[in-house]
């Protein structure tokens, strides 16, 4: 193959692996309250494929993006001595970089990354991130043996993201240590030839960038034009080109809305090796008022911009502060002690401004906020409850170890990352329940017409703290954690009442003793419990062996017997008394007697009778005789009926005689008259009764 071409190839692999490193490292930029602490494998095998050029100008871009009060350490391998980079001054430190860190060394020693490990452990800052540049093929010997958890400690300590960057295209000795000793910790890959160098690099665009969906950014030329929903704490853009890509343009001005931003925090990273070279621009735009407001920023350029070589990366002004909630034994650091009978606990997140505000409605409603378990690459997603302000999420806990992390991402504007959360559970003795009745049973025994003095049976769960055997009454909230459940119905009538996590059973009667089975019948119960943080013991089946005895038929049944006779005399009479006829209120016979000498006036004679042989009287009809003859109450008021003992053939109704007279009771209608006619007497009667009158009025 020509020189050229060799040159060629290395030039792309040198360019590829250095944006690989760039989205990375831009990802860690991003964090708020940082400390890094990079460890630089300087080592000849680093310089096969130009990796050693590519880790020192992605290293110098990563000065330019870090904020000034952030915290930088760069250790070497070999010797492993770590160096404070200043970033109050970073054009120097980022020449500083560039001349300073070769890959000359011979050996790789484990100190390096132990001396990095050491100062992250000591630093007050909140976020700290481990990044391991290496082929991972550590020679230094049994260094296993002597730092068997440094790593694992310090994640645990302080919740640290450790990133190991493997040059290597197979499992190295740094990865057989970070498998072995349980680290969290993420491994990429970007050896390989062409087609593996650039699956890796869009597994890491995908997987872990935040920029990886992209800011809308409106360009038209030499101006870009971002409408940021969000207030930003900075714009950083980030240009790079190769050494046959050209010159990159300037930013000659930018603004948002009326502010002004500065353009003069402008930094130069490069680095080249014989046939090719990698070259890149970091600018800050920043207000000098505070935040860049929420709304359009532009940027003006001195060419066209390329966007193939141009990124911009906005810092927003958020922060995601998230909690965990359980039945936490201790918390120290980032490493959780919990009892092994916890299964759940609860994640919660909060997305606030830099006043400690919440961010608008509606980027908290766009955002997507999950809790990923750092072991199986489970995601759970928080949801946002628009009253209190959080994200919240029940997550499960794994049977010994559960390491977590949170993390929130608004596209395009920012993806927060939690520290790491390590779950560890611990045996925890816990208290057990049980009955408090003697060998779990208990006897009732009652005669069946005698339930209402029946012996009762209460019992209550008992509490024995862990190791002793000695039972106490459990607490209101102990309580409410058993529940007592009965496993069998029964034969027999049985009252079963609960209260205050007593049991009282009591036999009782079905109906009456008539009806109440008798006999002998068992009836078990089950104490259980809704949670792990108490278990039940051995006593935890009650079983209540219940007797009722029998008794005469008479003694059983002789009152329901009599009560029924008594019920139905009672209704016999009630419905005699409501069927009883009854003259109608204000209903009257006109009786006129006439005789050859003189005829006398018409008298009214009122039909109803006094109130006890009206009302209380059942079934026979009521009668009033008036001038010898004897009426009685008919089924309606439009009548009486004349009775039939006092008939007689001198009689006739409206001058029709009587059929068969003395044989029934004889019909006589409202207005109707009827006529005796004797020898010298005639008298007349004539039924009347009022309009709207009711029987029982």
């Amino acid at each position: 193959m020509p020189q050229s071409q060799a040159n060629v190839n290395i030039m792309k692999k040198f360019s590829l692996f250095a944006i690989i490193l760039l989205l990375l490292i831009t990802h860690i930029a991003r964090a708020q309250n940082r400390c890094v602490a990079v460890v630089y494998d300087n080592s000849q095998s680093m310089t096969d494929a130009g990796q050693c050029e590519g880790i020192n100008y992605a290293m110098q871009v990563l000065v330019g993006l870090l904020h000034k009060n952030d915290e930088l350490y760069v250790f070497k391998m070999q010797p492993p001595n770590g160096t404070p980079i200043n970033l109050f001054s970073k054009q120097d430190a980022i020449k500083q970089v560039s001349q300073t860190y070769n890959c000359l060394a011979t050996s790789t020693p484990f100190a390096g990354v132990v001396s990095a490990s050491g100062k992250l452990k000591t630093s007050s800052r909140k976020e700290k991130w481990l990044i391991i540049l290496s082929d991972g093929e550590i020679t230094e010997t049994n260094f296993h043996q002597t730092y068997p958890d440094e790593l694992r400690q310090l994640v645990n300590q302080t919740g640290a993201r450790i990133i190991f960057l493997n040059v290597n295209n197979k499992l190295s000795v740094l990865d057989d240590y970070l498998n072995n000793t349980g680290t969290t910790a993420q491994t990429l890959r970007t050896q390989g030839n062409f087609t593996q160098i650039v699956n890796t690099m869009e597994q890491i665009a995908s997987n872990i960038m935040s920029f990886s969906k992209g800011i809308t950014v409106q360009n038209q030329g030499s101006k870009v034009t971002i409408n940021s929903p969000v207030p930003l704490r900075r714009i950083v853009v980030l240009q790079q080109t190769s050494q046959t890509s050209g010159s990159l343009p300037a930013i000659t001005a930018a603004k948002a809305e009326t502010r002004t931003l500065t353009t003069n925090q402008s930094y130069k990273a490069a680095k080249s090796k014989s046939g090719y070279s990698m070259s890149g621009n970091i600018t800050h735009l920043e207000s000098s008022l505070g935040l860049i407001p929420k709304g359009k920023v532009e940027i003006d350029f001195s060419g066209t911009v390329d966007m193939t070589r141009t990124k911009f990366l906005p810092e927003a002004a958020a922060k995601l502060l998230p909690e965990l909630k359980g039945n936490f034994k201790t918390v120290q650091g980032s490493l959780y002690k919990i009892c092994d009978t916890e299964t759940t606990i609860t994640v919660t997140a909060k997305l606030l401004d830099d006043n400690n505000q919440p961010l608008d409605a509606d980027v908290l409603k766009s955002s997507r906020v999950v809790c990923i378990n750092e072991t199986s690459k489970q995601k759970y997603t928080l949801i946002y409850n628009e009253q209190s302000g959080l994200f919240s999420v029940q997550v499960p806990l794994a049977a010994n170890q559960t390491v977590l992390s949170v993390s929130a991402e608004y596209t395009g504007y920012f993806n927060l990352l939690s520290n790491i959360y390590t779950l560890q559970k611990e045996n925890c003795p816990v208290s057990s329940a049980g009955f408090d009745a003697a060998g779990g049973k208990a006897n009732l025994r009652a005669l069946v017409t005698n339930l209402n003095n029946a012996p009762t049976v209460t019992v209550m769960p008992k509490i024995y703290a862990p190791g002793s055997n000695t039972p106490r009454t459990p607490t209101p909230q102990e309580m409410d954690m058993l529940e007592v459940v009965q496993l069998n119905n029964s034969n027999l009538k049985l009252s079963i009442h609960r209260q205050n996590g007593t049991i009282t059973i009591k036999p009782t009667t079905r109906i009456c003793a008539c009806f109440t089975p008798t006999g002998t019948d068992n009836v078990q119960f089950e104490l259980r419990s809704k949670t792990p943080n108490i278990k039940v013991g051995a006593n935890n089946r009650l079983n209540v062996e219940v007797t009722i005895d029998d008794d005469t038929f008479w003694a059983k049944c002789g009152p329901v017997i009599i009560a029924l006779l008594v019920l139905a005399v009672l209704l016999w009479y009630i419905f005699g008394i409501i069927k009883k006829p009854r003259f109608c209120r204000g209903s009257e016979v006109i009786y006129t007697r006439e005789t050859n000498l003189m005829k006398n006036k018409p008298r009214s004679y009122p039909l109803p009778n006094p109130f006890f042989k009206r009302y209380l009287i059942p079934y026979k009809p009521e009668k009033q005789i008036v001038g010898g003859i004897t009426f009685k109450a008919g089924s309606r008021c439009s009548h009486v009926l004349i009775a039939a003992e006092s008939q007689n053939e001198n009689m006739f109704i409206m001058g029709m005689p009587l059929d068969k007279p003395g044989k029934k009771d004889e019909r006589l209608s409202n207005g109707e008259r009827m006529e005796v006619a004797r020898t010298s007497v005639k008298e007349t009667y004539e039924y009347h009764k009022l309009e709207s009158s009711n029987p029982l009025g």
